[in-house]
């Protein structure tokens, strides 16, 4: 193994395992140099590029986590939670329009995505456009009822709408979903 002065390279599995456990235990700082080498390494595997990406989102480094996350997009254009990435990206870049717009490739691709729909709702909801963003929320809740925080955005949007009676009901359900929650953890 050694055999070849300087010309062993650690594996491109060993970086991204060793980065995906530094990433799962919030070492985002660490993990980041792990998934650049794995994708320095193997720059046509989305894998590097994508978690890199996301650490360094995480890190707040916004500019350089889209950069590795459009090298991965390279070779595979069509991978939602690499466009779902993007768009959280783009959205903390303050690029609405094109988050957007990236949202909407991600749900033509995978269109039972309720974050996906969710941060739709939420961008629409920011650009002052209620309508779109409340079909994005019922349609996030559709897709995943018990899940509290997609019933208190649809919940806000509707009462932003004056539709008070169907807040107040997606509020409630919110509220049923926490319970439930809760009570799932306690046992």
């Amino acid at each position: 193994i050694l055999g070849l002065a300087g010309a062993y390279r650690i594996p491109y599995e060993l970086y991204l395992g060793k980065g995906m456990d530094l990433e799962v235990h919030g070492e985002y700082e660490s993990a980041v140099e792990c998934f650049i080498k794995a994708h320095d390494q193997w720059p046509g595997d989305y894998q590097g590029g994508y978690h890199a990406g996301y650490c360094l989102t995480e890190l707040k480094e916004y500019e350089q986590g889209l950069l590795y996350t459009d090298s991965a997009l390279k070779n595979h254009p069509n991978l939602d939670n690499l466009l779902y990435n993007k768009g959280v990206i783009l959205e903390k870049l303050g690029k609405l329009q094109e988050a957007v717009d990236v949202y909407g490739q991600v749900l033509q691709l995978n269109p039972v995505y309720p974050h996906g729909w969710n941060n739709l709702g939420y961008l629409h909801a920011k650009l002052g456009k209620f309508e779109a963003s409340k079909n994005a929320f019922m349609k996030a809740v559709e897709l995943d009822s018990l899940n509290p925080e997609l019933n208190r955005n649809l919940g806000i949007v509707l009462m932003k709408l004056g539709e008070v009676d169907l807040a107040i009901s997606s509020y409630k359900q919110g509220l049923r979903a926490a319970r439930c929650l809760i009570f799932d953890r306690s046992t």
